[in-house]
């Protein structure tokens, strides 16, 4: 997770206490790739296109994530959403 989201989180909800910030921190580390390895992942693997499920990404941050998986995956990328169909 991106400190931009964490400091979001923050802002946005300052009732959250810091334990659960680093909880939730520790979620995304372990169960969560970044763009740069979604990115990756996919370039290796020669996939037709991604689509990225599960997001986490704040909506401000998916151009950013894209550009970044760009930089490892020239093919097309999509961002799912609930009951897209591909």
């Amino acid at each position: 997770m991106p400190q931009k989201s964490l400091n979001s989180i923050r802002v946005t909800r300052p009732d959250v206490p810091e334990r659960a910030l680093s909880a939730i921190m520790n979620h995304f580390q372990r169960q969560h790739v970044s763009p740069e390895e979604a990115g990756l992942i996919a370039k290796r693997s020669a996939v037709k296109k991604l689509v990225l499920t599960h997001n986490a990404i704040a909506d401000q941050f998916i151009d950013e994530a894209g550009k970044v998986i760009a930089k490892h995956y020239e093919g097309p990328v999509s961002f799912a959403e609930d009951l897209d169909s591909f």
